[in-house]
């Protein structure tokens, strides 16, 4: 008997979802989620959480930039913003 497999998270209806409530292009919204997962992946302890630490940080950063006005050139995704790190979630034994 082999363990259940879990489904990954549907990257497509993230980004899609992501550019609908900010109203940016989907390709933006892409390569700036996919930096953030990509960034926060490799310090997970718990790797099916990412997607929604990714996706906080998504819309932070689109926050940010619409507080301050349009965004960075195409090749600067982050602009030195904070990110949310896997290890302040809630239940997390990281010590800083």
């Amino acid at each position: 008997m082999s363990a259940p497999t879990e489904k990954p998270p549907d990257q497509d209806r993230i980004v899609a979802f992501l550019a609908r409530q900010s109203r940016r292009p989907v390709a933006e919204i892409a390569a700036l989620y996919e930096h953030e997962r990509a960034a926060l992946a490799p310090g997970a302890r718990v790797k099916k959480f990412v997607h929604i630490f990714a996706i906080r940080n998504v819309q932070e950063i689109l926050r940010r930039r619409s507080a301050v006005g349009p965004g960075p050139p195409a090749g600067d995704l982050r602009q030195g913003e904070p990110r949310a790190e896997a290890a302040d979630a809630p239940g997390s034994d990281a010590t800083a």
